[in-house]
């Protein structure tokens, strides 16, 4: 069996025989090579977890159109006629496309949604980095095997 060479380093690849510990160079062309490689697998990761801005659709009220009261849709006055109430959008809301149902605050335009959800998401993805960034190389693997299909 031949003697292994204890001049050899891991490159993280695997070993280099005859390689210099001392070699401050390469060494440091490995760790340069291995910060690379580690932040573009965390900016994969989190444009892969990005969520897409869901659909917008207008919030819509009932006004009776004499005392000028409004009442949700679905929370009608016992005995109320058709006639009496007119339906009247009071902003924009976020829908969910499974369940068909709405959710989130009221915002007056469109644009104002939108640039909420950007909002969130932009804070939301510098939080997870940033976690990601903590994490051992181990674990950011398993993010990326869960994230990154």
């Amino acid at each position: 069996m031949p003697k292994r060479d204890t001049n050899a380093i891991n490159n993280g690849i695997g070993w280099i025989p005859g390689s210099d510990h001392n070699n401050n160079g390469f060494n440091a062309m490995l760790e340069t090579n291995r910060a690379a490689i580690r932040e573009d697998l965390i900016g994969r990761i989190v444009r892969a977890a990005a969520r897409p801005c869901p659909e917008i659709t207008e919030a819509r009220r009932a006004r009776h159109k004499e005392t000028g009261t409004t009442c949700s849709l679905f929370g009608m006055p016992f005995g109320f006629q058709t006639d009496d109430y007119e339906t009247i959008t009071i902003g924009y809301v976020y829908r969910d496309g499974k369940s068909n149902t709405t959710y989130g605050t009221v915002y007056l335009s469109r644009e104002l949604a939108e640039a909420a959800h950007e909002s969130r998401s932009e804070a939301n993805a510098a939080d997870f980095r940033r976690k990601l960034e903590a994490m051992s190389a181990s674990e950011l693997n398993d993010q990326a095997a869960y994230w990154i299909k």
